[in-house]
This record gives C-alpha cells, sequence and structure tokens, in this order.
C-alpha cells in the first residue's frame, strides 16, 4: 500500500509540474525569437543588452545567433564595426512594440531589421539622443534653467511624434508611461537639485534622490544617460575641475543612478589639457574618478576607466626616450632630440583647419621660442592621399617640419604615446627628453616655456 501510495504521489507531481509549465505557456512570461546574422565578410559585432545585463557579445561573422528574449523586459541591439565605426542600434521593447520574432542582417555597409516598426521607433529614439546631447551642453551662453526647459518640450515633442508617426494606430499610454514621463521626471529631478546644490542646503543628499533605480526601459535608460553626460559637461566648465569636492557637487546634482556620467563629464573638462589639472595619478580626483569608474559596467563607465588609465600611463611617462628600443618610427623621431637641448612639438595636419587658420601666428610664436633658446618641431599627421598637399605646404616654410607616420592604432605612435588630445596641441620636452608641459594655446607657449627657464 505504501508503494502505491507513493506511486500515486509521483504521479500527482508530475501533473501538477505540466499543469505549471502549461500555465507559464499560456498565461506566463513569453518570449520573442530573435536571428542576428551577417552577409558580409567583413568584422561586424553585436552586443545585446538589457536593463540589467549584457546577454551576447560577439563577433558575427560566419555565424548566426539566435537568442529568446522575454516579453518582460526590454533590450538593446548593437551592431558595430570597429573597423570604420559603422554601427546601428535597435530597442526591442514588447510592450511598446508587440513581436514574436525579429531578424536583423548586417551587409557591408548598412544594417537591417526585419520590423518597419521596431525601425522608426528606434530612428526616433537616435534622433532624440542626438538633439538632447546638443540641447543639454549647447550653445554654451543659454543658462540652465533655460537649457532644462528646453530639454522638457523636446521630450514632450518626442512623445508626440512617436504617437503620430511610429504608432498612428496605437494609443500612446505605454509610450508616455514608459518612456517619456521618466525622462520627464529625470530632468525635473536634475533641476530641483540643481538649485538645492546652489543654494548650498545641503552637502550630502545624492543617496536621497528619488531616481534611484534605472529605468525599465534599456531605451529610457540611454536616453537619461545621454542627458545626464550633456548637463555634467554643461555644469563642469563652470567648476573648479581640479576639486573632488565639485565632483562630489556635480554627481549630486545629475544623480546617483548617473554617477560615470558625471564621472565622464567631469573628466572630459578636466582632461582637455593631459597634466594641466592633475599631474599623477595618485591625487584624489583620478583616484575618485576611477574609483567611480569601477563600480557599473555600463558605457560611460568602461570608457572612463579606459581614458583614464591611457592618462594615467601618459602621465607616468616622464622621457618619451623609454620608447625608442619599441618602435621605429619613434626610434628615428628621439634620435632627431639631443639629450641637451629643450624642444616645442607642434602637433597639426594640412585636414585641421584651426591649425591652418592659426598657422602664420604659430611660426611667429615658434620665432620668438627659437630666440629663447628652443627647437621647434613641427609634426604633422597626414593620410597618405594628403602627402602631396602638405609637401606643397611646407615648401616655402621655414622651421623644421616633420611627418608623422599615419599609424593611430599603434600604441606606439607618438601621437599615441603622448596622448595628444586634439590638432593643434603642443608638448614641451626638457633636456633627457623629460617631458615638461603642455600648453592648450599657441599664446601660453611663451609665458610656459620662460616660466620652465626661470630658476
Amino acid at each position: 500500500m505504501f508503494t502505491a501510495m507513493k506511486g500515486l504521489g509521483f504521479i500527482a507531481f508530475f501533473l501538477v509540474f505540466v499543469s505549471v509549465q502549461l500555465t507559464a505557456q499560456l498565461y506566463g512570461e513569453r518570449s520573442i525569437h530573435v536571428s542576428i546574422r551577417s552577409t558580409s565578410s567583413a568584422d561586424w559585432f553585436v552586443e545585446v543588452r538589457s536593463i540589467d545585463n549584457v546577454l551576447l557579445s560577439a563577433s558575427m561573422r560566419d555565424t548566426t545567433h539566435h537568442l529568446s528574449l522575454s516579453e518582460s523586459k526590454s533590450y538593446s541591439i548593437r551592431c558595430f564595426r570597429q573597423d570604420t565605426g559603422l554601427h546601428e542600434i535597435y530597442y526591442v521593447t514588447p510592450s511598446i512594440v508587440a513581436l514574436r520574432s525579429l531578424e536583423i542582417i548586417s551587409t557591408d555597409i548598412d544594417v537591417f531589421v526585419s520590423s518597419p516598426t521596431v525601425a522608426r521607433y528606434s530612428q526616433a529614439l537616435r534622433t532624440y539622443n542626438a538633439k538632447v546631447f546638443e540641447t543639454s551642453y549647447f550653445p554654451s551662453r543659454v543658462d540652465f534653467d533655460s537649457r532644462i526647459q528646453r530639454l522638457d518640450s523636446l521630450t514632450v515633442a518626442l512623445g508626440s511624434a512617436l504617437c503620430s508617426t511610429t504608432f498612428p494606430e496605437g494609443n500612446c499610454n505605454a509610450i508616455q508611461s514608459e518612456v517619456i514621463q521618466p525622462i520627464r521626471s529625470y530632468i525635473a529631478d536634475c533641476a530641483s537639485r540643481y538649485h538645492t546644490v546652489r543654494a548650498e542646503q545641503s552637502q550630502e543628499f545624492a543617496q536621497t534622490t528619488r531616481l534611484h533605480q534605472l529605468p525599465f526601459n534599456e531605451e529610457v535608460r540611454a536616453m537619461i544617460s545621454k542627458v545626464a553626460y550633456g548637463l555634467s559637461l554643461f555644469l563642469a566648465r563652470g567648476y573648479d575641475v581640479k576639486s573632488t569636492a565639485n565632483l562630489t557637487a556635480l554627481r549630486n546634482i545629475v544623480g546617483a543612478e548617473c554617477d560615470c556620467e558625471s564621472g565622464y563629464g567631469f573628466f572630459t573638462s578636466a582632461n582637455s589639457s593631459v597634466g594641466k589639472h592633475f599631474l599623477t595619478c595618485d591625487e584624489d580626483l583620478p583616484r575618485s574618478l576611477l574609483a567611480l569608474a569601477g563600480t557599473d559596467s555600463s558605457f560611460f563607465c568602461k570608457t572612463l576607466t579606459r581614458e583614464l588609465n591611457k592618462v594615467c600611463s601618459t602621465l607616468d611617462l616622464k622621457s618619451i626616450a623609454s620608447f625608442t628600443a619599441s618602435d621605429r618610427s619613434l626610434v628615428e623621431f628621439v634620435r632627431t632630440l639631443h639629450p641637451d637641448s629643450m624642444y616645442v612639438l607642434h602637433f597639426w595636419g594640412t585636414w585641421c583647419s584651426p591649425c591652418k587658420f592659426n598657422h602664420d601666428d604659430i611660426m611667429l610664436t615658434s620665432d620668438t621660442l627659437e630666440l629663447l633658446g628652443a627647437k621647434v618641431l613641427h609634426l604633422a599627421l597626414e593620410y597618405n592621399n594628403r602627402y602631396p598637399i602638405w609637401q606643397e605646404y611646407v615648401r616655402h616654410v621655414r622651421g623644421e617640419q616633420l611627418l608623422i607616420k599615419n599609424e593611430l592604432t599603434n600604441p606606439l605612435n607618438i601621437v599615441n604615446v603622448l596622448s595628444v588630445p586634439a590638432f593643434p596641441s603642443y608638448v614641451i620636452i626638457g633636456p633627457n627628453n623629460r617631458i615638461r608641459s603642455r600648453p592648450d594655446w599657441h599664446t601660453q607657449l611663451v609665458p610656459t616655456f620662460r616660466s620652465i627657464l626661470a630658476p
């Protein structure tokens, strides 16, 4: 009898298990089948993310990726080519765009998606993202409150556009509640926190702000992230970017949910000239930024980590002579430097409009530097097909004109070794090839050089 009851118990358990599975399939969580493949021999890559996880990060070459995505979450699917910079991103949010399956195909020059609605929805959000960054950061004369009003109006317009063009046949409740309202709430929170910080009513309140968790939708996170970064860049311009206290104030305004966006905005402002705002990565500011960057695996955290490490390795470089055994072009360049001399390196290019616009003034500055005892080297970075243009341009220009080999993928290229941030750029090299200064403008070269000469 006991054996019979045991058998009946097993059968009952099995029936309950089957019933639960069938109920889940009929009423519970369903999935979307996604197929991702490439018809090109190019190196396409794909990254699929949800709000809390990276589901796929892989090459698309010679393989088809199949995924089952839950209908209860939202996703971003990004396809990109590292060699050309081509990329496309699609947002899959089942509560807004109903799907059973989706196919994404990359060619040599483009990416296509099988759902026209997903294509229109993603395009509208990408356009909004671009406008958001321009509105939150540019133009510089617009004050913070006016900037906030413009961002809110832009977000309202996005909601209207999505309802009228992308989903003309449906109601807008999901769009308004899941996309538009979270962004507007975040923008309003930033404005409130900004005035609180400005009034100095509280020094430590980042952990008590209302919007702790990132929004449910992956696309909303991306848009709020762009708003946060743009506002951080704008606000950092008014701060002393050497101060960790000001970094804390900026994080308080942007909010705890966007720490890396505020950190990267602050870093970008502080790093307009490498070594200007901190000389070693043991100082408080870079250490705080590195700690901040290690808190998450989001795009801005990873970007902040990568660029900070690059700057730190550059600041650790005391002499470019230490690289002479590693790269032929650098060996040849360093051989032109006499260890007892001082040099000013001027990085430019004929493709660079500001470089050409200021070229005459830079040449006059070079004359003054030569009188002070500096040797000025004009280093042009040119693409192969522009070599004749450079050759003709410097034919009648005085001074020592050198051409940099265009191998920017080589980490030991001198542009990468010195972390040249932009063109034109300047680096002052002292005796024994030691890096002494990195002035921002050619007008700073003579005063900086004089201060280095002063005992």
